[in-house]
């Protein structure tokens, strides 16, 4: 039986494992001086190389041909963990020997073995998590006194399961999720080795929707090479992979934020004509939208497995500045709430419709004249200064409630602001006065404005962009006596 990808390109060295740098750099220093701990934790999602670092971590610690840090992979104990025949590396699967008994009858009695003929004895216990309260704490007697030729390496997908006690007798490696660019380089090598052409685009999307997952993007590729095919195309690859196109999920969102539903429900019905799985593009819809708010918000876009094309990321990043943060919050909310409607609709486009329809009427008012009001007769408006006084009106108003939501999402911005006024609206942008020059740096920051904004627009309604200055707070104004008065402060000379 021919193995599995994943298994037969399973790493032999440290060199060869992908990703997770932070930790191969820290074990490798410590094999090479010698400072080996007698347990580790290895944390992360599945699929991302723990159970594989242990094992290498091992066959290292008892290499007889060691360099550096990697092992030669030709002594007899490196050999028999590549066969899988190495008696002093235990490997426990914790997620079908969870009771105590399998503790106290397996793991402590093997502990107190010495090695049968390497330096050191390593237990790999996986999904440790989910071990009993007792087994945990049987386990945690021999962790807390181990022989010295014992190494335990704990494996979780699941931290917070972990008593602390046990974690805190444990040198911790928090594993991340592999890059999409990092896959993208390993599945090209493996394609290489196996003397198959893959288009660039095929091997983006395998790891795109592994989520930061190699097990699983070598498994993928693994079922796309079972079509026996030798020069693998798109066509070939999405009868195994799920469609996904990156230009129409681009396209939607623009459709979207400019409120156009007809070309967004056009291009729904388009997917579906073409057999567009919609579950699937609606999944990486969202986790688009996911990283266009990091990117938005100026958070690290590592914390995104979701790569787009450059010329698409550098369009994002010239139209950040136009999109606002709560109308993104909204659609990612409605999509979202789709997921479970896309398994079960009749009408396969109807969730996803329905979503465009509700996102878009938001702002109708804006573009559309509503059919019962064409021929009534104009009613009278303010001028524009009454309606901007109006507006700075329920500011001032509002200030209190105002500062005390921002202060949920961050207190000391809060602070800041209780030293600033609202001090007038100008074309449709609130100019706030500050008595000092480093309150008003501290508060220009664009994540600061970001979060004024929106809850300026939750408390009033009002949709205002925010700008700071810096100006001497008169006394004798009524608006500041009033503004005195409703946040309840008082003048320090």
């Amino acid at each position: 039986m021919a193995l599995a990808i994943y298994r037969k390109y399973r790493p032999k060295s440290f060199s060869e494992l992908v990703g997770q740098n932070h930790i191969k750099v820290t074990l490798e220093n410590e094999i090479e001086t010698g400072k080996i701990a007698h347990a580790y934790l290895f944390t992360g999602p599945r699929g991302i190389g723990k159970t594989t670092t242990a094992r290498l971590f091992a066959k290292a610690v008892n290499c007889k041909n060691l360099k550096k840090a990697e092992p030669c992979n030709k002594c007899e104990f490196c050999k028999e963990i590549m066969e899988g025949r190495a008696m002093d590396l235990i490997e426990i699967d914790a997620a079908s020997h969870t009771q105590v008994d399998n503790v106290r009858e397996n793991i402590i009695p093997n502990a107190r073995t010495v090695p049968s003929r390497s330096k050191y004895k390593v237990f790999i216990i996986d999904e440790v998590h989910m071990l009993s309260t007792s087994a945990f704490n049987a386990l945690l007697k021999i962790l807390e006194e181990p022989p010295e030729y014992v190494i335990f390496i704990l494996a979780t997908t699941e931290i917070h399961r972990v008593p602390e006690t046990i974690i805190s007798r444990c040198q911790r490696f928090d594993f991340k999720r592999v890059s999409v660019p990092d896959i993208v380089k390993r599945l090209a090598y493996i394609a290489n080795e196996e003397g198959i052409k893959v288009e660039d685009k095929v091997l983006e999307n395998i790891a795109r929707i592994s989520e930061g997952s190699i097990r699983d993007a070598e498994s993928t590729l693994g079922q796309i090479f079972s079509l026996g095919e030798k020069n693998i195309t798109t066509e070939i690859a999405e009868l195994v992979l799920p469609r996904s196109d990156i230009k129409l999920i681009f396209d939607l969102f623009q459709y979207l934020m400019a409120n156009d539903i007809t070309s967004s429900i056009d291009l729904i019905n388009k997917l579906l004509q073409e057999g567009v799985d919609l579950q699937n593009f609606n999944r990486e819809f969202i986790e688009f939208l996911r990283k266009v708010i990091l990117m938005k918000i100026g958070a690290n876009i590592e914390f995104s497995t979701y790569e787009l094309p450059l010329e698409f990321e550098k369009s994002l990043l010239s139209e950040l500045k136009e999109l606002k943060i709560d109308r993104l919050i909204k659609l990612i909310n409605l999509m979202a709430g789709k997921i479970r409607e896309l398994r079960s609709s009749s009408i396969p486009q109807l969730p996803l419709e329905l979503a465009v329809i509700d996102f878009c009427e938001e702002n109708s008012s804006d573009y559309i004249t509503p059919i019962n009001e064409k021929n009534l007769p104009k009613k009278e408006t303010k001028s524009v200064k009454n309606q901007e006084d109006s507006k700075i009106e329920i500011l001032v108003d509002n200030w209190h409630k105002i500062l005390s939501e921002i202060k949920k999402h961050n207190h000391s911005l809060a602070m800041s602001l209780k030293v600033c006024r609202p001090l007038k609206i100008e074309n449709e942008e609130l100019i706030i006065a500050c008595g000092y020059k480093f309150h008003e740096e501290r508060l220009r920051d664009r994540k600061n404005i970001t979060i004024v904004e929106g809850v300026i627009k939750e408390i009033t309604d009002l949709k205002l962009k925010i700008r700071f200055i810096i100006e001497e707070i008169k006394e004798d104004t009524e608006l500041f006596q009033k503004a005195i008065k409703t946040f309840g402060g008082e003048v320090v000379k």
